[in-house]
């Protein structure tokens, strides 16, 4: 038996391999620790696949504790199935050679870093040590069932939830840049009390303050603060505002001290913690099947589940991986990807807000209409909004200073960003033509949807920590 609690990192990889090696980067400082081990789902097909087994490979050679690869077959599955596969193996893992690990599920495009915000500069800071020494004491110290934590950088929602605050905030920024010499200093006020709550998030449901505010570029530490190259450093960032990243809002690590809030509706993404095996083996991931696509959010909606059952003890954590969504595709306007995730949104809200009977099926149904509705027109408003917003980017970035045109680099740098807001420009023009509030509404899709709640709570949970049944 190791002297240490042994905790198993367990992560899918899908398609992202240059991602799996930033992960695994950030695991370097804990590579000596004989209880730390990685175990990969390698859920990507032809040279992805071929590439991630390298770089696991290269990093199992130097790791100390073990290091797993397994392939799905067949490759790309969806996610909520590529979740319990990995369970499925976690589990295998644990039971034959473990006694009462910890099992830290992740995503493939986190790292153990956090982003901090230091004399006026963001840098990323290494967490390996400290996040692996925390949840150990946490397992001999709390009743958590499991923990669900928190992210800094890009927030893991969808790309189109950020497009309209990111777009606002780069046009005030390049108004701000255009009215300044290239020597001058970059010290934007920085407010900290903008940053609270839902702040980066466009469909936020409790104000729209955040959407009239403007945040500034903030240096990255190690940068010249000079705003000509602050002016490079936001237009390369900006090249990832299509894909959900969120340049000028990102999630800025806490400095209060961690806490453990109680939950029963843990908002489970790609940082959970689990520390009862029972519990790991019984969370399901139910999904929706729509025109051969699944809804997402599997993994929220089975964790409230599991977390609603007699005995489970689940906590929120600010405890924080560092988010990257630079991986990701390229916003379009294929409204098969659109539907499954506003289809999942949607069933989530069902179950993790139930009626206060406790009966989740009474009334839910008859809402379910009023809830698309109302989710539809906020999405759509929003995407307008980031449509003025795109098209206020263009002018900015086609008419540009004196000083802009005569520097060559500012120059390639802008350009390749108005190529990029043009992109964005264009699909939310096809998102209007295609009318997507109509598509989000239908009563085709809200069909899918309550069948999916109804065979939902008609679904027995698994129990058994047994590894087949738990898929």
């Amino acid at each position: 038996m190791s002297e240490v609690v042994d905790v198993i990192i367990g992560v899918i990889v899908t398609q992202r391999e240059q991602a799996l090696a930033r992960l695994l980067a950030s695991l370097e400082a804990v590579m000596e620790d004989t209880g730390v081990h990685v175990v990969i789902l390698e859920n990507s097909e032809g040279e992805q696949r071929a590439r991630a087994h390298a770089h696991a490979a290269s990093f199992g050679a130097r790791c100390a504790g073990e290091v797993r690869v397994v392939d799905a077959n067949p490759p790309r599955r969806p996610l909520h199935e590529a979740r319990a596969l990995l369970t499925r193996e976690l589990l295998a893992f644990a039971s034959a050679s473990l006694e009462k690990p910890i099992v830290w599920m992740i995503d493939d495009d986190v790292t153990f870093e956090k982003l901090v915000l230091s004399d006026g500069a963001l840098s990323l800071q290494e967490t390996a040590r400290e996040h692996i020494a925390q949840v150990r004491a946490w397992s001999t110290t709390t009743d958590a069932s499991f923990i669900v934590g928190h992210f800094t950088g890009d927030p893991p929602i969808r790309p189109e939830a950020t497009l309209a605050t990111q777009l606002g905030d780069l046009c005030a920024n390049l108004e701000q840049m255009r009215s300044l010499t290239p020597d001058s200093p970059w010290h934007p006020d920085i407010s900290p009390g903008l940053f609270q709550g839902d702040y980066y998030y466009d469909h936020a449901e409790a104000t729209e303050a955040h959407l009239r505010h403007t945040f500034p570029w903030i240096r990255r530490s190690g940068s010249r603060g000079d705003v000509r190259n602050q002016l490079l450093a936001l237009c390369e960032a900006s090249l990832t505002i299509g894909r959900g990243a969120t340049p000028f809002r990102p999630m800025i690590a806490s400095k209060e001290a961690l806490m453990l809030t109680p939950t029963t509706s843990p908002l489970r993404g790609g940082n959970t913690i689990f520390f009862d095996l029972d519990v790991l083996a019984s969370h399901s991931y139910p999904a929706v099947l729509i025109d051969g696509r699944w809804s997402r959010r599997a993994d929220m909606i089975g964790a409230t589940l599991v977390a609603r059952r007699p005995g489970v003890i689940a906590y929120h954590s600010t405890l924080s991986l560092h988010h990257d969504r630079s991986d990701q595709h390229l916003i379009d306007a294929a409204t098969e990807r659109w539907v499954p995730e506003f289809c999942g949104v949607l069933l989530a809200r069902l179950v993790m807000n139930p009626s206060p009977a406790n009966q989740p099926r009474v009334g839910a149904l008859a809402e379910l209409g009023e809830l698309a509705r109302e989710r539809a027109e906020r999405i759509t408003s929003r995407l307008t909004l980031a449509r003025a917003r795109a098209s206020r980017a263009l002018s900015l970035t086609t008419d540009i200073p004196t000083w802009w045109r005569e520097d060559a680099q500012v120059t390639v740098s802008v350009h390749a960003l108005r190529t990029h807001i043009t992109h964005i420009h264009a699909v939310l023009i096809a998102l209007e033509e295609e009318d997507l509030l109509t598509r989000l509404t239908s009563p085709a899709l809200l069909e899918h949807i309550a069948r999916g709640y109804e065979e939902l709570f008609q679904r027995p949970l698994v129990t058994s920590m047994n590894a087949q049944e738990a898929v």
